[in-house]
């Protein structure tokens, strides 16, 4: 998803800060006439994070959790479901023995306070890159998140299976028998 003019859904300018700006000639204004600013727009040092501080507040209200590796990188958990073997608090077992794969995979994640899904299985992840989003997730994703984000913000562009993101090209590849053997060979 591509969002139309990120920087200007960012947080407003209050008191604390004031921006003026000549107007463009086209606006039949004499040359002395300015305008002060309440939104952040392109090119102002602060404006990318305003709008970050814009979309962190609403991944985090529809249940995203950043992740430790990547700010810009949110995973939704499951409201209903687990996964098969959940993580075994720090008190149940010394914290360097290993009882299960989800211990290990614990471990190898983060060795000192493990991974922060707690037992919970993911259902979408969503990454941002400026005012892009790229997104996966199955119907509980979609429901959680999607929607209030359509319903939150303009977008511009929805590309599904066949994504141009920060300069990569990503396509969904159905995994049919015949692509299968392709690969194998």
């Amino acid at each position: 998803m591509d969002l139309k003019t990120a920087f200007l859904q960012g947080q407003k300018y209050d008191n604390t800060r004031s921006i003026v700006c000549q107007l463009p000639q086209e606006c039949g204004h004499p040359p002395y006439m300015v305008a002060r600013m309440k939104k952040p727009a392109y090119g102002l040092n602060d404006a990318p994070r305003r709008w970050f501080n814009v979309v962190d507040t609403s991944l985090r209200s529809y249940g995203c959790e950043p992740t430790r590796g990547d700010r810009c990188t949110y995973i939704l958990y499951s409201q209903t479901r687990t996964l098969q073997s959940p993580n075994t608090g720090a008190n149940d077992k010394p914290s360097d023995i290993v009882t299960s794969p989800g211990t290990a995979l614990d471990k190898l994640l983060d060795p000192f306070k493990g991974n922060n899904s707690r037992g919970r299985k993911p259902c979408g992840i969503i990454s941002l890159h400026v005012d892009d989003l790229f997104m996966a997730g199955d119907y509980e994703f979609a429901k959680r998140v999607l929607e209030k984000l359509r319903s939150d913000y303009e977008f511009g562009s929805e590309d599904k299976n066949d994504v141009k993101f920060v300069g990569q090209r990503i396509r969904w590849v159905k995994d049919d028998a015949t692509r299968s053997k392709h690969i194998l060979r």
